[in-house]
Protein backbone atom coordinates (compact mmCIF):
# COMPACT_ATOMS: atom_id res chain seq x y z
CA UNK A 1 0.00 0.00 0.00
CA UNK A 2 1.46 3.36 -0.94
CA UNK A 3 1.87 6.14 1.61
CA UNK A 4 -0.77 8.83 1.81
CA UNK A 5 0.68 12.13 0.76
CA UNK A 6 -0.19 15.78 1.14
CA UNK A 7 0.11 17.38 -2.31
CA UNK A 8 3.01 15.07 -3.13
CA UNK A 9 5.10 15.99 -0.06
CA UNK A 10 6.76 13.05 1.69
CA UNK A 11 5.29 12.55 5.15
CA UNK A 12 7.35 11.45 8.11
CA UNK A 13 6.17 9.83 11.32
CA UNK A 14 7.34 11.30 14.62
CA UNK A 15 9.75 8.38 14.92
CA UNK A 16 11.48 9.57 11.72
CA UNK A 17 10.28 6.76 9.44
CA UNK A 18 8.26 7.31 6.28
CA UNK A 19 4.56 7.52 7.14
CA UNK A 20 1.95 5.07 5.87
CA UNK A 21 -1.13 7.07 6.85
CA UNK A 22 -2.15 10.62 7.73
CA UNK A 23 -4.62 11.35 10.54
CA UNK A 24 -5.39 14.99 9.65
CA UNK A 25 -7.80 15.47 12.58
CA UNK A 26 -4.81 14.73 14.84
CA UNK A 27 -2.38 16.70 12.71
CA UNK A 28 -0.07 13.71 12.62
CA UNK A 29 1.17 11.04 10.23
CA UNK A 30 2.02 7.48 11.30
CA UNK A 31 4.35 4.78 10.08
CA UNK A 32 2.98 1.25 10.28
CA UNK A 33 4.59 0.34 13.61
CA UNK A 34 3.49 3.54 15.35
CA UNK A 35 -0.03 3.09 13.99
CA UNK A 36 -0.18 -0.41 15.52
CA UNK A 37 1.04 1.01 18.87
CA UNK A 38 -1.66 3.69 18.70
CA UNK A 39 -4.28 1.07 17.87
CA UNK A 40 -3.30 -1.06 20.88
CA UNK A 41 -3.35 1.87 23.30
CA UNK A 42 -6.77 3.00 22.12
CA UNK A 43 -8.07 -0.58 21.98
CA UNK A 44 -7.25 -1.18 25.65
CA UNK A 45 -8.81 2.16 26.59
CA UNK A 46 -12.04 1.26 24.80
CA UNK A 47 -12.21 -2.12 26.54
CA UNK A 48 -11.74 -0.43 29.92
CA UNK A 49 -14.67 1.87 29.14
CA UNK A 50 -16.88 -1.22 28.80
CA UNK A 51 -15.90 -2.22 32.33
CA UNK A 52 -14.86 -5.79 31.48
CA UNK A 53 -13.77 -7.68 34.59
CA UNK A 54 -12.45 -11.16 35.35
CA UNK A 55 -15.26 -13.69 35.27
CA UNK A 56 -17.34 -11.72 32.73
CA UNK A 57 -18.83 -13.24 29.62
CA UNK A 58 -18.34 -11.06 26.54
CA UNK A 59 -20.29 -11.74 23.34
CA UNK A 60 -18.63 -10.56 20.12
CA UNK A 61 -21.16 -9.92 17.37
CA UNK A 62 -19.45 -10.54 14.02
CA UNK A 63 -21.91 -9.49 11.27
CA UNK A 64 -21.70 -10.96 7.79
CA UNK A 65 -20.46 -7.57 6.54
CA UNK A 66 -17.64 -7.33 9.12
CA UNK A 67 -14.25 -7.04 7.36
CA UNK A 68 -11.80 -6.77 10.26
CA UNK A 69 -12.90 -9.41 12.77
CA UNK A 70 -9.45 -11.16 12.69
CA UNK A 71 -7.89 -7.92 13.96
CA UNK A 72 -10.45 -7.68 16.77
CA UNK A 73 -10.11 -11.32 17.84
CA UNK A 74 -6.33 -11.22 17.64
CA UNK A 75 -6.13 -8.16 19.90
CA UNK A 76 -8.65 -9.60 22.36
CA UNK A 77 -6.51 -12.71 22.56
CA UNK A 78 -3.43 -10.63 23.44
CA UNK A 79 -5.18 -8.41 26.00
CA UNK A 80 -6.95 -11.21 27.86
CA UNK A 81 -4.40 -14.01 27.45
CA UNK A 82 -3.93 -14.34 31.23
CA UNK A 83 -7.59 -13.93 32.18
CA UNK A 84 -8.61 -17.58 32.53
CA UNK A 85 -11.93 -16.67 34.13
CA UNK A 86 -13.03 -14.48 31.21
CA UNK A 87 -15.25 -16.04 28.54
CA UNK A 88 -15.22 -14.62 25.00
CA UNK A 89 -17.88 -15.90 22.59
CA UNK A 90 -17.81 -14.85 18.93
CA UNK A 91 -21.17 -15.12 17.15
CA UNK A 92 -20.33 -15.48 13.45
CA UNK A 93 -23.03 -15.32 10.79
CA UNK A 94 -21.54 -17.09 7.81
CA UNK A 95 -20.32 -20.59 7.03
CA UNK A 96 -17.05 -19.87 5.21
CA UNK A 97 -15.17 -18.70 8.29
CA UNK A 98 -12.39 -21.28 8.47
CA UNK A 99 -9.90 -18.38 8.67
CA UNK A 100 -10.71 -18.22 12.37
CA UNK A 101 -8.37 -21.20 12.71
CA UNK A 102 -5.46 -19.04 11.50
CA UNK A 103 -5.67 -17.01 14.71
CA UNK A 104 -5.43 -20.01 17.04
CA UNK A 105 -7.70 -18.07 19.39
CA UNK A 106 -7.93 -20.49 22.30
CA UNK A 107 -9.50 -17.69 24.33
CA UNK A 108 -12.36 -17.13 21.89
CA UNK A 109 -15.16 -19.66 21.52
CA UNK A 110 -16.57 -19.38 17.99
CA UNK A 111 -20.22 -20.15 17.32
CA UNK A 112 -21.16 -20.25 13.65
CA UNK A 113 -24.78 -19.23 13.29
CA UNK A 114 -27.26 -18.99 10.45
CA UNK A 115 -30.33 -16.84 9.96
CA UNK A 116 -33.52 -18.60 8.94
CA UNK A 117 -34.50 -16.24 6.11
CA UNK A 118 -32.56 -15.27 2.99
CA UNK A 119 -32.21 -11.46 3.16
CA UNK A 120 -32.24 -9.48 -0.06
CA UNK A 121 -30.65 -6.29 1.29
CA UNK A 122 -28.48 -4.95 4.15
CA UNK A 123 -31.43 -3.87 6.31
CA UNK A 124 -33.06 -7.32 6.30
CA UNK A 125 -29.68 -8.96 6.87
CA UNK A 126 -28.65 -6.94 9.94
CA UNK A 127 -32.16 -7.14 11.43
CA UNK A 128 -32.18 -10.95 11.13
CA UNK A 129 -28.73 -11.26 12.69
CA UNK A 130 -29.56 -8.90 15.57
CA UNK A 131 -32.67 -10.91 16.39
CA UNK A 132 -30.54 -14.03 16.84
CA UNK A 133 -28.03 -12.10 18.99
CA UNK A 134 -30.86 -10.61 21.07
CA UNK A 135 -32.28 -14.06 21.84
CA UNK A 136 -28.82 -15.33 22.75
CA UNK A 137 -28.13 -12.40 25.09
CA UNK A 138 -31.48 -12.69 26.85
CA UNK A 139 -30.57 -16.12 28.16
CA UNK A 140 -27.53 -14.91 30.11
CA UNK A 141 -25.86 -11.95 31.79
CA UNK A 142 -23.40 -10.79 29.18
CA UNK A 143 -21.56 -7.80 27.74
CA UNK A 144 -21.60 -7.28 24.00
CA UNK A 145 -19.16 -5.77 21.51
CA UNK A 146 -18.98 -5.79 17.72
CA UNK A 147 -16.11 -6.08 15.26
CA UNK A 148 -16.80 -2.96 13.16
CA UNK A 149 -14.41 -0.11 12.33
CA UNK A 150 -15.38 3.57 12.12
CA UNK A 151 -16.95 3.68 8.65
CA UNK A 152 -18.80 0.42 9.27
CA UNK A 153 -20.35 1.61 12.55
CA UNK A 154 -21.42 4.96 11.08
CA UNK A 155 -22.74 3.39 7.85
CA UNK A 156 -24.85 0.91 9.83
CA UNK A 157 -26.27 3.71 11.97
CA UNK A 158 -27.16 5.86 8.93
CA UNK A 159 -28.71 2.94 7.07
CA UNK A 160 -30.93 2.01 10.00
CA UNK A 161 -31.74 5.69 10.58
CA UNK A 162 -33.15 5.83 7.04
CA UNK A 163 -35.33 2.85 7.91
CA UNK A 164 -36.60 4.57 11.07
CA UNK A 165 -34.74 2.37 13.59
CA UNK A 166 -31.33 3.97 14.26
CA UNK A 167 -29.14 1.21 15.73
CA UNK A 168 -25.78 1.75 17.37
CA UNK A 169 -23.28 -1.10 17.77
CA UNK A 170 -20.32 -0.40 20.06
CA UNK A 171 -16.93 -1.63 18.90
CA UNK A 172 -13.45 -1.35 20.47
CA UNK A 173 -12.13 -0.77 16.92
CA UNK A 174 -14.43 2.18 16.19
CA UNK A 175 -11.56 4.73 16.23
CA UNK A 176 -9.84 3.08 13.24
CA UNK A 177 -10.68 4.14 9.71
CA UNK A 178 -10.83 1.34 7.15
CA UNK A 179 -7.43 2.22 5.65
CA UNK A 180 -5.83 2.23 9.10
CA UNK A 181 -7.34 -1.15 9.98
CA UNK A 182 -6.01 -2.55 6.69
CA UNK A 183 -2.47 -1.46 7.59
CA UNK A 184 -2.70 -2.92 11.12
CA UNK A 185 -4.03 -6.22 9.76
CA UNK A 186 -1.37 -6.33 7.05
CA UNK A 187 1.51 -5.84 9.50
CA UNK A 188 0.21 -8.72 11.63
CA UNK A 189 -0.24 -11.07 8.67
CA UNK A 190 -4.04 -11.13 9.00
CA UNK A 191 -6.37 -11.58 6.04
CA UNK A 192 -9.30 -9.18 5.98
CA UNK A 193 -12.67 -10.23 4.64
CA UNK A 194 -13.85 -8.97 1.25
CA UNK A 195 -16.75 -6.55 1.01
CA UNK A 196 -20.09 -8.31 1.50
CA UNK A 197 -21.68 -9.43 -1.76
CA UNK A 198 -25.13 -8.57 -0.42
CA UNK A 199 -24.32 -4.86 -0.13
CA UNK A 200 -27.02 -2.96 -2.01
CA UNK A 201 -27.00 0.41 -3.78
CA UNK A 202 -28.07 2.34 -0.67
CA UNK A 203 -25.22 0.87 1.38
CA UNK A 204 -22.68 1.60 -1.37
CA UNK A 205 -23.95 5.18 -1.69
CA UNK A 206 -23.55 5.70 2.06
CA UNK A 207 -19.99 4.32 1.88
CA UNK A 208 -19.13 6.73 -0.93
CA UNK A 209 -20.71 9.65 0.93
CA UNK A 210 -18.74 8.92 4.13
CA UNK A 211 -15.48 8.64 2.21
CA UNK A 212 -16.13 11.97 0.49
CA UNK A 213 -17.10 13.67 3.77
CA UNK A 214 -13.96 12.52 5.57
CA UNK A 215 -11.79 13.61 2.65
CA UNK A 216 -13.30 17.11 2.68
CA UNK A 217 -13.74 17.49 6.46
CA UNK A 218 -11.16 15.49 8.39
CA UNK A 219 -12.50 14.09 11.65
CA UNK A 220 -16.18 14.39 10.75
CA UNK A 221 -16.69 10.62 10.97
CA UNK A 222 -15.60 10.75 14.61
CA UNK A 223 -18.27 13.40 15.20
CA UNK A 224 -20.87 11.27 13.41
CA UNK A 225 -19.88 8.32 15.59
CA UNK A 226 -20.40 10.41 18.75
CA UNK A 227 -23.84 11.49 17.50
CA UNK A 228 -24.75 7.91 16.63
CA UNK A 229 -23.81 6.82 20.14
CA UNK A 230 -26.27 9.35 21.59
CA UNK A 231 -29.12 8.84 19.12
CA UNK A 232 -28.86 5.16 18.25
CA UNK A 233 -30.68 2.61 20.35
CA UNK A 234 -29.13 -0.44 21.94
CA UNK A 235 -30.31 -3.40 19.81
CA UNK A 236 -30.32 -5.67 22.87
CA UNK A 237 -32.88 -3.56 24.72
CA UNK A 238 -36.50 -3.70 23.62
Amino acid sequence: MSSESNKGILMLCKCGKEARILRPHEGRAYCGNCLVKLMRRRFKRELRSLGIEKGDEVVIFVPRCSMFYPLLLGELEKVFAKWKELKLIALVFWKDCEDFAELKTSKVETRRLEISSKPTNCQECIASQLEVVRKFARRRQTKMISSLVLEEVVALFLRTLLEGTPIFLWSPLWFLRRKEAEICAELQGLTIRDDCGLKDRVAKTIDEMLEDLERKHAGILNQLYTSAKVIGRNPLID
